[in-house]
């Protein structure tokens, strides 16, 4: 009954298509040429990539401005549209799969809590930023990536330890959104059911309001019921909104604003939620970011100014057996300034961030927090090859001392097809309130705690030497000075954390790319991570990720249909994990190595495009997270829908 139902869906949608393919060659907006020339170019070019646009007679109803920029070439992890599209992407999990630097707490389901790890590192040492707002949990430092709005990303990009606007420093995920260029609304609706009474309805609107103004909006709804015999009902609705205006020629405004509700019964117990129970907690939470940023630019004094203002509030709660676990209310409101100047050679940058924090909560005292930051960047071309990039900053957080962080790029491009870089940069992190306040039975948060000095040095290599083959690769160094161990007190049987000393991760990222043909790719990303500690803990095995994909595609009845298959190998390495059982305190455990297989189908049409998914073909049982079970063989289908009005 779930194939007849698959197929007859499949046909619709070949049918809807085909229909507005006919539609479309009646208006003049495609014809078997464009067609066959995005064939030709590339396998995907039928989705949305970075521009919204609509049919070429059409003009842009919003001009683009020129201006000159330097390109600071700071190391990255670029993961744009084209690539994602050879996923069947469920949430944020899946496309961490393709950033060599990234992985994820994996709870084994769409919708849970499942938090970006950087480099070997943990959620509190990065950040998500998202067309410039920052995105964060200052409760407990675990970002919940379904909070994301990955439907209406256009491109990924890691960096390491950058210095950006707002003068952050730690490792960061920065995702931009599609941006509008035309005169026509345009829309997309995606539905995609699965097993496990998985469900996903996301609809994407952009509208031009006028020549100087237009309107990007984004809502989804998910629902995940849990595997036979586990209780892991999830619900997540989430909206983004982002509206830009021109409102003088040199004087831009952008609002954005993420509104995300979700829910999820999970099958084990985990921190900070870590109590006496054998129950299975539900945890929810409620939040809001905005953003307002205003930028001046004065292309005859080559300067820009950017000014940014957000607000956060988060409520999350976790109840088991209608008992209240944790209720927590925070309120982030931060204000930030930059300043460019270019001149000849060199592009200056200075500026502030100013934060402020509020914390209520029914396990610690209501807290008030802030924090004040100054930072300024030189970059300069040293020869035509070479390019330098210093950055600098001081920071005070309330309770510690100020700190000062530098940092050094080095980018020398020895060729037209091969670029390497070095860096040297110090960064911070301090302790989360659950790490520093936290009160219940068998878990305690620590006072004395320090903050974490992090350094790292890295040296990369990217070169292509044809057009359809690409290498990347990176090794790194992390030196974390006073990282905060989360472990137990063996006298009292506590679940605490405190300070160990030195803690190193040494790394290797690579990424490779081969376009065999013209609608073939093959392709390999790769970490290998390793750890050591100046101290006896527990340490973490080394680890290797790998994933490899082989993707073909050909274009069907007269280009009315292009399919394309995508086999996906991923192979996790070793790695240890804390255990959290019922009514006991948690236990170090080790989890073995293990190879998934994943089968991709995507049918691309005019105006709509078919998915179906094979996840985990070969039926492994394995965990990447101890308690939590990855999902069994499942099948996934999806369908989108893109609309001209």
């Amino acid at each position: 009954m779930r194939y007849f139902f698959l197929s007859f869906l499949i046909l619709i949608s070949v049918w809807s298509a085909h229909g507005n393919l006919l539609y479309g060659q009646e208006k003049s907006r495609l014809d078997s040429t464009i067609i066959q020339s995005s064939i030709d170019s590339t396998i995907i070019q039928f989705q949305v990539d970075s521009v919204i646009t609509q049919p070429q007679s059409d003009s842009l109803s919003i001009p683009q401005r020129m201006v000159k920029k330097r390109a600071t070439q700071n190391y990255s992890w670029k993961i744009n549209r084209k690539e994602l599209n050879g996923l069947v992407v469920q949430d944020m999990s899946d496309i961490a799969q393709i950033i060599p630097a990234t992985s994820t707490f994996n709870f084994g389901s769409p919708g849970q809590n499942n938090p970006l790890i950087f480099r070997g590192g943990k959620p509190q040492q990065s950040k998500i930023v998202i067309d410039g707002l920052v995105v964060e949990d200052i409760i407990s430092g675990n970002l919940n990536s379904t909070a994301l709005p990955f439907h209406v990303t256009d491109t990924l990009n890691f960096q390491s330890g950058s210095s950006l606007l707002s003068g952050e420093t730690a490792d960061a995920l920065f995702l931009k959104t599609k941006r509008i260029s035309g005169t026509l609304p345009f829309s997309t609706v995606r539905y995609g059911i699965g097993d496990w009474n998985y469900s996903d309805l996301n609809i994407i609107f952009a509208l031009p309001l006028s020549q100087k103004s237009n309107l990007l909006i984004s809502a989804a709804r998910q629902k995940f019921g849990g595997f036979s015999g586990e209780a892991r009902d999830v619900g997540n609705s989430r909206f983004w909104g982002a509206f830009q205006r021109r409102l003088k020629k040199n004087l831009d405004l952008k609002f954005v604003g993420l509104l995300n509700k979700n829910k999820a019964v999970i099958p084990s117990l985990i921190a900070p939620d870590f109590i006496q129970s054998v129950g299975s907690p539900l945890k929810k939470e409620n939040r809001l970011d905005s953003q307002l940023a205003l930028k001046y630019t004065n292309l005859t004094a080559s300067y820009e100014l950017d000014v940014k203002i957000s607000i956060s509030k988060v409520h999350q709660e976790s109840f088991d057996n209608n008992i209240i676990l944790f209720d927590n209310h925070s309120t982030v409101s931060g204000l930030v300034l930059q300043n460019t100047f270019r001149r000849n050679k060199f592009e200056y940058r200075f500026g502030g961030e100013t934060k402020l924090t509020r914390v209520s909560s029914e396990q610690i005292p209501d807290l008030k927090d802030d924090f004040k930051r100054g930072f300024i960047g030189l970059n300069f071309n040293l020869t035509e090859k070479i390019n330098v990039d210093f950055l600098s900053g001081l920071e005070k957080h309330k309770g510690y001392k100020t700190e000062f962080n530098p940092g050094f790029i080095l980018n020398y491009n020895f060729t037209n097809i091969s670029r390497f870089w070095a860096s040297v940069k110090k960064y911070s992190r301090y302790p989360t309130y659950v790490e520093r306040f936290w009160i219940l039975p068998f878990y305690l948060g620590n006072k004395e705690l320090k903050p974490e000095q992090i350094r790292s040095i890295e040296f990369g290599f990217k070169t292509t030497p044809k057009k359809n083959i690409a290498f990347e690769s990176t090794v790194f160094y992390k030196s974390i000075h006073n990282w905060i161990e989360s472990g137990i007190d063996a006298p009292n049987q506590t679940f605490t954390f405190r300070n160990i000393g030195d803690y190193n991760i040494t790394g290797l990222d690579l990424k490779s790319t081969w376009k065999y043909f013209n609608a073939g790719n093959l392709g390999l990303t790769a970490s290998f991570l390793n750890f050591g500690s100046s101290q006896p803990v527990v340490p973490n095995s080394p680890e290797l990720v790998m994933h490899a994909y082989l993707e073909a595609g050909l274009p069907l009845f007269q280009n009315y249909v292009f399919p394309i298959l995508r086999l996906s190998g991923r192979f996790f390495g070793s790695r240890n994990g804390w255990r959290h059982t019922g009514i006991s305190t948690p236990n170090v455990i080790g989890l073995p190595s293990v190879s998934v297989l994943d089968a991709h189908l995507k049918l691309l049409f005019a105006g709509a495009t078919v998915t179906v998914a094979y996840k985990n073909l070969l039926d492994r049982d394995y965990e990447l997270m101890p308690g939590f079970a990855m999902p069994p063989r499942s099948l996934i289908f999806g369908i989108d829908w893109e609309f001209w009005d």
